[in-house]
């Protein structure tokens, strides 16, 4: 199995994410924008 390095943005992400499961507010808490994390979604 290759290992796939993250950025740290990225780690935060997952750790982010592994506490409620919510994509969005795991990307607002990794430091993504706001603006950007609504654009995405729509």
């Amino acid at each position: 199995m290759q290992k796939v390095k993250l950025t740290p943005k990225q780690q935060r992400f997952v750790e982010e994410y592994l506490v409620d499961l919510n994509a969005t507010q795991s990307e607002i808490g990794a430091g993504y924008s706001y603006k950007k994390c609504k654009r995405i979604r729509k």
